[in-house]
């Protein structure tokens, strides 16, 4: 699986050459942003799922919209119906330093991509940690890793 983190503009100019499944994740502070900077129109996007919270972390509050366990058991769910049609991953935030960084991470660890977590830790180091602890603790709950 093709792991590609990504802020919005540059997922907005991205054409996907193999069949990819993008997550998004947008700020509840602007509304519209899913209408306003649609991905580049191709026929290799399998699947496009919008969610939305803030870059909330145990450390700083930013916004009113927390992830919580409901968005990552969707996240989770509507990713693990979609793997097997897909060879690429793309997750975009805003400016993926974040919370992108932190969903790639945890779908990593559920989904076992192979990608090793240390690198990925040094290489996103500001990953949101609230949001990668919400996944793993939701993908528990679902029995998907230990």
């Amino acid at each position: 699986m093709e792991l590609l983190v990504m802020g919005m503009n540059e997922a907005t100019d991205y054409i996907p050459t193999k069949p990819t499944y993008a997550l998004r994740i947008f700020s509840s502070f602007v509304p519209n942003m899913v209408d306003d900077f649609p991905l580049t129109d191709s026929r290799n996007y399998t699947a496009i799922k919008a969610y939305i919270f803030d870059d909330n972390d145990s450390s700083y509050e930013a916004g009113p919209a927390w992830i919580n366990p409901r968005i990552a058991r969707d996240m989770i769910i509507d990713f693990q119906t979609h793997k097997k049609d897909i060879e690429t991953l793309l997750i975009h935030c805003t400016h993926g330093k974040n919370r992108s960084p932190a969903i790639a991470m945890a779908f990593n660890d559920i989904f076992g991509f192979g990608y090793s977590i240390l690198k990925l830790m040094e290489k996103y180091a500001a990953f949101n940690k609230h949001t990668y602890k919400t996944l793993l603790d939701t993908a528990r709950g679902l029995g998907l890793i230990k």
